[in-house]
Parts: C-alpha cells; structure tokens; sequence
C-alpha cells in the first residue's frame, strides 16, 4: 500500500514476446495506486510516475497471456527497471487475478472510450470539466470541438440549429420545461452530477434517428469506488453586478430557495372565478354570462399591489454543495453502493444594453422603428438533488436506480425605453417583472447483464420516466408613454392604452416514459476475426400540457386618470384599491384562443446491426434502424374547447441506414461513418393556430404542412494517439438537407414568424483536435519533470453551409443565398493547464470564440441579422490542502 512518506518514484520497463523475443508495442500496463493510461511503445517500453511503497503491475495485451508482477518496491526518487516476457495467447500459465484500476469520469477513461468507439464522438470527462471550472453541462460542452453555445442553454452542434441536437439522459429521452421548444436547457445539468458526456457526430443505429449535427449523451455518476464526503462552499464576484446598482422588487420570504413562497400565487377569488374554463369578462345581459361591475372590483381588489422596482446594491453570489456516497462488499458476489449530492446556487446578473429595431422605409433605406435602452437584473437560483443507489452480482449482472431533481429558477427585473417610432416619435418606457419556476424530475433503472451460458449474450435496459414543469406565476408588465398634453415637458404617464399593463399567470407539464432494451451476440468464428450481432427495441410516449391565463387593468372612468399619472413611476400609486372602481380601473381578461395546447407523440423503434473486427486494424460496423412516429398537436380556446379546436397531426414511418468503418495502425486511426438521418417538427410548429413566443417575444404561427426533413451524413475521422493521454485529430464531414425545416418571417406589417420546408441545404467542415503535454520542451531545454506537469488542449473546427430556398421564400427573403440560420463559420477552443499533483495545484487559462452568425433571416429588403464573436477568456485555479 502506498506509504506517503515514502513519496514516489518512476517505474520503467520493457515487454518482449516469449516466442522470438520481438517487442510488444500497444500493451496496457495497470499499476497498483496509479490512474493514469500507460501503453508500451513501438519498441515495446514504457514509463510511469508511481508512488512510493509496494507496487503490482500487471500487463494486458489481446495476443498475449496476462502477466502480474507483485512486491515491486518504488523508493522516493528511485526508478524500478523491469524486463517483461509475454507469453502468446493459448500458452497455459498460472491464474491471475488482476483488479485494473479505472476510475470512471478520468481523461484516461474518456479517451479508451474514444479510441474504441466505432462512431466519430468527442467525450468530456468530469475530470476534463472540473479543470474547466465550468458549472454546468451547457457551459462543459462549449469546449467540445464543433460545438457553441447559444443563450446559455442551448447547443448548436456543428453549426447546425437547436432542433438539429438531441439530448440523451443515460440512453434515454428526456422532456423539455419550455414551452416553446422540445431541447432540454442544457445548463439545467450541474456539472458534479456529470460522470461523462459523449457527443456522437456520426449516426449509428441504436441512436435515436432524430439525429442532425449529433447527439448529447450525459451519462451521470454512479456508485462510487471507494467511501467519501464532499462539502462545497462557494461566494462569486461580478465586476459589473456585485455591490452595485440592479433592480430589485418585494419578492417572497423564500424567493432563495427558488420555490415561490405563495406571494404570486393567483388569489383565491381569481382563482374561482375562472374556475372550470370559465371567462373573466364583464356581464352581459344579452348572454347572462359573466360578472357584474361590482364584482370585477372585488376580484380585483383581491390581487396583490406589487408593482414598483428600485434600485439596490446587489449582493454576492452564494452557494452550497454537500455529496457522499460509499459501497459495501456483501459478499464474494455481491458490492452493493449509494451517491448522494445536493447543489444549490444563487447567482445576480446586471446587464445594459442598447437595441436598435431597423426597418426598410419608403426610399428603401434602413431607418429605426424603435431605439431602447436595457436595464435587466436577473437572478438565478438553482437547486440540484441527485441520488444513484446500484449492486454488481459477481462478475456479469449489474443493476442501478437513478434519481434526480433539477430546478431553475429565473427571477428576472427589466426595465426598458427610449424612441418608439409609433409614439408619435417620442419615449415610451417598458418594465417586466417575470418569476419563471423550470423544473425536471426523472426516475431511472438500469441493468447490464452478461449470459456466459447462452455464449456470452450481453444484455442491457433501462426504463425512465420524466416529467417537466414550467411555473411562470403573476408576471407584471406595464408601459409609459408619451404625455401628448404637455409635450413640451418631455413628460412620460402611466399608460391608458388597453395592453398598457397585464398581470399573467402560465404552466406547462411535459411527461415522458421510455424503455430501451439492447442486446449483443458476440460469435467468433476463428483466432483473428471477432463478430458481433446486435438488436434493439425502444419506445418514446410524450405528451404536453401547456395553458396561459393574461389580465388587464383598463381605464373605465375619471378614477383612472385623476392620480397623477405624468413622472410617478410607481404604479402602487395608479392602481390600488381606492381606484380599482366602475368609475377607474376595472380587471378582464385577455387570454387568447391560442394561450393553451395538447400534444402528445409516440416514438416505436427497433434496429439490427453487425460489427466485424480483424486482427484489431479492421473494424466494419452497419446496420438499419426501424422508427414509427405519430405525432399530434391540438391548440384549442380554454373558454370552449370543443369550438374549432386546431389539430396537427404528422405519421411517418421510415427505416434509416448507417456504416461505418475504423482502420487501425499501430497508434493511428482513420474512421470513416455514413448515416441517414431525419428531423421532424416540433409540437407548436405544427399548429397554425398564431401564439407569442416569450422567449422571441413575437408572434408565431405553426405551419399544419411542415413534413420531416431529412438528412445524409458522410463523416471521416484521423486520430492519432502519440502517447499516453496525448493525441491529435484531423476530420472533416458533409451533410446534405432534403425538405429542411426554417424560421421565415411571413409578409406584411405585422412580421409573424412561421416555419417552412426549403428546398434543400448542405453542411461541410473540416475539425482538428490536440491534447498534448509539454514535457518535450523540458528534453530541449532541461527541466523535462517541471514540464511535463505543463498540457495544452485546443480544438477548431470551419464550418460552411449553403441553404436553397423555395421560391415563395425567395420572393420574401432579402438574401437568396446564405448559410443556414444559427451557423458559426468557424469555432476555437485553446486551453493551457498546469497540474502538478503532489502539491495539489490544477490551474488553467481557457479561450473561447465562435464566428459570426445569423440570428434572424431579413425578409423584404432588411438585411440579415448577425450576432458577432464574442471572445471569452476563463482562469481557474484549484489547490488542495490536507
């Protein structure tokens, strides 16, 4: 056992064959008490930093009979040289039992995955992520070569759009907490949850076929290998937030928890007066239906008077993580184990920003419809619980159950204003108050089992179910506009107008249920080829439940307009019980026919697939996958579901081909894949029934005519891997769109956004990778053991494309030409680390960019809208002490 007082030393050595005495390049070589990824060179040596104490190796090679050397004394600055015979394969030996040290999550045991995956995937690590001081998945994956990261949460996978990526949860589907969109936010996963992730670029056949620019699999922790606790304790500074100026309300006594503590919650009278779909209006005698003046005033009367924001210093970031776990060996036959991690932050962002809305005027020249300016304060309390509890039954079965609790909660203060072409060309000035609850629970169980009495069949499952909720309670906006009575005085009042202010309450619940079962039949047939069967059968039922209910205050009389509504930016002094009257301020609803909808989806799959591998420098991989979806969306009127409701629905059935191809030499690989793909609407781009986006704040309207797009994707793939944990990679790919689906804005004032299938498109790029240590600048100059504790990590990927338009688009869109919405022509990731690991220091410098990108498609002589790089430069510093 390792003895820290007797430091550490170097183990060296080199492995020849008992059969001619030949080296032996490419063997694994496990030392007791080192994690690192060791493998002899093409002379058959190898070196390793191993601490000091008594040591075992033992040596792995396919060819060859294990070997275990044990009671290998490492002094503190001494180097242990052995000389090694490995004895040909089918030669008898004694038994060994040898324990190979893995320790999941490792740089070392993310790049064995990479080396043998018969797909084209990069894969982070949680070690990797850890070294990126990034918090969650959404900020770890922006690392990964080809990757960006738009809005914080979403990822556009090789410059294609967030409906060309998918998120996989342990191999299942899990649903999404908006409202808008069907991709899960990425930055609901916190990073110490995280295991690994892979992102798998080239199709194969047991991933779901909704497959564009790749597949995001998260894969979290599991029980762990040894007893452990955790306390985390965290404070964070924003030079341009923290001890200054944000906005601020009178929010809830628990609003840190991010769970509302009821302070927004609809008042009970609101709430049974629309109760069972009824309508907030005003009686009507012709009908008999609805509630009399009085009424409306008690009602209103009822919800809160919450209105006005301040300014204040804003505080620090805080948080707090705890996790623990341990395993427990039963028996010879049983290990049975538990992790357990909570994680709570609450971070403050004070943001200011200028946004210019241009249009084309009558001379054809651009000229600005409005012109504001941004005070946002946002606050961000996150909440994590994760709990894995498993058992490994002696050597072939092991079973998990998975579950995890994620919130996000935005608490979100703006304040905006400035020129507004339809005042008269004068100011107008905006402010939203928005308490937005997303949350995602899933229940995981999963089993690997391997049959050595039906000829080592490998079986494994899992079965998930998953709800997400959105609670966006009570948000309040209202507006000021110009005084036109005194001009003169620049004066803003309290708006009069009919959507001058509302009050809006919204929900939305996305369930899933998945199961997956896997199977593999591993046959072979002679010493130098191994062939494996693989089937598959998964199943996918979602349905959501979406619904918005939206009030107003209106002006019915001289109560509403005799306060003083001209520079009193406190509507706590407009509307108050004293002027919520029949003669001023009356509440009614204005919840629209297209605030609520139904959808639901079933997803039924099965695949076959053969890989073939010869003499380890051949591997053939293919196979076909089987997808049956049937989709329906119904946008219905919550006062009278059964009048015209509006249904989507969308079938199809269709089988997706995929091969792929790895040659191996020595250190070298070349992998080549190619796959058919598809990518079908979204749940709201199927209705035409017209709804406001509120994260685009815009109107939309589906499109009942959309069809699947589909993909054809051609990848190929060079790595080298030159040492032990260094590499580098060359690849280039090339996608071909038929039907694509895009965001066109529709002609006409009113500027709805609507979806459409182009005509076709293409994707290309080419992607480089290194991962490379320095200790080869320490051979040049000296100082090889300072420098070795030294790596650089970068990767950069060109991306192109090209979208072909329909010709009714053509004729709206002001570029004929262009790439597709949402691609960056190129991405670059840079990364310099120094580990040193006996001092317990890990620190790194990080650099990020991507290049420009189209954000909204011009329509009508507008140009194309592009956001620009943004540079972000990262330092993380990590010391141990004890």
């Amino acid at each position: 056992e390792e003895d820290s007082d007797q430091g550490s030393g170097t183990i060296e050595g080199r492995l020849v064959s008992a059969d001619g005495g030949d080296p032996v390049p490419n063997a694994r070589i496990f030392i007791s008490g080192v994690s690192a990824d060791i493998r002899s060179d093409a002379d058959g040596r190898f070196s390793a930093a191993s601490p000091g104490g008594t040591r075992s190796v033992s040596v792995l090679h396919s060819g060859f009979n294990t070997l275990t050397r044990d009671n290998i004394e490492v002094t503190d600055g001494g180097t242990v040289t052995l000389e090694l015979e490995l004895t040909p394969a089918g030669s008898e030996l004694p038994e060994y039992v040898v324990l190979v040290p893995h320790i999941s999550g490792s740089l070392a045991s993310v790049l064995e995955e990479r080396r043998e995956e018969t797909a084209v995937a990069n894969i982070l690590g949680a070690e990797q992520i850890s070294k990126a001081g990034d918090s969650d998945a959404a900020g770890a994956l922006k690392r990964v070569t080809g990757l960006t990261l738009v809005g914080g949460r979403f990822i556009f996978v090789r410059g294609l759009g967030e409906r060309y990526s998918s998120t996989l949860l342990n191999g299942a589907n899990v649903p999404s907490p908006n409202p808008t969109r069907r991709v899960v936010p990425l930055d609901l996963f916190p990073a110490g949850i995280i295991d690994s992730i892979a992102v798998q670029k080239s199709f194969t056949p047991e991933m779901p076929a909704e497959f564009g620019g790749g597949t995001v699999q998260l894969r979290t922790r599991s029980i762990p290998e040894e007893k452990f606790l955790d306390v985390e304790a965290k404070i964070g500074y924003n030079s341009e937030t923290t001890g200054k100026a944000g906005l601020d309300y009178k929010g809830g006594g628990r609003d840190w928890t991010g769970y509302d503590d009821g302070t927004r919650d609809m008042p009970g009278l609101l709430m049974s007066a629309i109760a069972d779909g009824t309508e907030l209006r005003e009686f009507n005698r012709f009908t008999g239906v609805g509630y009399t003046k009085e009424e409306l005033e008690i009602i209103g009367e009822s919800l809160s008077v919450n209105y006005q924001v301040r300014e204040k210093d804003t505080p620090a970031n805080l948080g707090l993580g705890i996790a623990g776990g341990n395993r427990f060996d039963v028996s010879d036959d049983l290990t049975i184990g538990f992790l357990t991690a909570v994680d709570w932050d609450d971070k403050y962002a004070t943001t200011i920003q200028q946004r210019t809305d241009w249009i084309v005027g009558a001379d054809e020249q651009l000229e600005s419809e409005n012109d504001y300016t941004y005070f946002i304060t946002n606050r961000e309390i996150t909440f994590s619980a994760f709990f894995t509890a498993g058992a490994e039954i002696g050597d072939h079965h092991d079973l998990s159950y998975n579950w995890m609790l994620l919130r996000s909660t935005n608490d979100r203060r703006q304040r905006y204003g400035g020129f507004n072409k339809d005042a008269d060309g004068g100011d107008i000035q905006f402010t939203e108050l928005e308490w937005q609850e997303r949350q995602l629970m899933v229940n995981q169980l999963l089993g690997e089992h391997e049959l050595p009495f039906l000829w080592d069949l490998k079986i494994d499952w899992d079965l998930t179910t998953a709800t997400a909720n959105t609670d966006e309670p009570d948000t309040r906006t209202y507006r000021y506009d110009p005084d036109t009575l005194t001009p003169e005085e620049d004066d803003l009042i309290f708006s009069l107008r009919n959507d001058g202010n509302q009050r809006r309450w919204s929900e939305l619940e996305d369930n899933s249920d998945t199961w997956n079962v896997n199977f593999v039949q591993p046959l072979q047939f002679w010493d130098r080829a191994d062939l494996a069967l693989r089937f598959g059968l998964s199943s996918v039922e979602k349905d959501r439940d979406s619904g918005m209910r939206r009030f107003t205050f209106s002006s019915k009389g001289p109560l509403s307009g005799d306060v003083d509504l001209r520079r009193n930016l406190n509507p706590e002094d407009i509307i108050y019980d004293e002027t919520i009257d029949p003669r001023g301020w009356q509440l009614n609803e204005v919840t629209i026919a297209t605030d609520a909808y139904t959808a639901d989806q079933t997803i039924d799959s099965t695949y076959w697939a053969v890989d073939f591998g010869f003499d380890e420098w051949l591997r053939l991989g293919g196979g076909i996958r089987t997808e049956k979806s049937d989709q329906t969306v119904t946008t219905f009127d919550q006062f009278d579901p059964d009048r015209n409701p509006v249904t989507s629905q969308l079938k199809s059935k269709d089988d997706f081909l995929s091969l792929s191809a790895t040659l191996v030499f020595g250190d070298h690989q070349v992998r080549a894949g190619f796959g058919e793909t598809t990518n079908r609407p979204d749940f709201k781009e199927l209705s035409e029934a017209l709804f406001k986006d509120p994260l685009l704040d815009r109107l939309v309207k589906g499109n009942p005519n959309l069809i699947p797009a589909y993909m054809t994707n051609y990848d190929i793939r060079w790595d080298w891997y030159f040492d032990q944990g260094e590499f580098i990679s060359l690849g280039a790919f090339y996608k071909e769109f038929t039907d694509p689906i895009e965001t066109v804005i529709l002609a006409g004032a009113s500027q709805i956004t609507t979806y459409r299938n182009a005509e076709a498109a293409e994707n290309l790029g080419v992607e480089f990778e290194l991962y490379t240590n320095l200790d080869f600048i320490g051979r040049w100059w000296g100082e090889e053991a300072w420098w070795e504790k030294w790596y650089i990590n970068t990767n950069y990927a060109w991306i192109d494309s090209e979208i072909e338009l329909s010709e009714e688009d053509a004729n709206v869109l002001t570029s004929a030409v262009r790439p597709l919405q949402g691609q960056s022509p190129y991405v670059w990731n840079f990364q310099i680390g120094y580990d040193d690991l006996d001092r317990g220091i890990n620190t790194a410098l990080l650099f990020n960019v991507f290049g420009e990108r189209i954000v909204d498609v011009g329509t009508n002589g507008a140009p194309d809208i592009y956001q620009q790089p943004r540079e972000v430069l990262d330092f993380v510093y990590s010391q141990k002490f004890g």
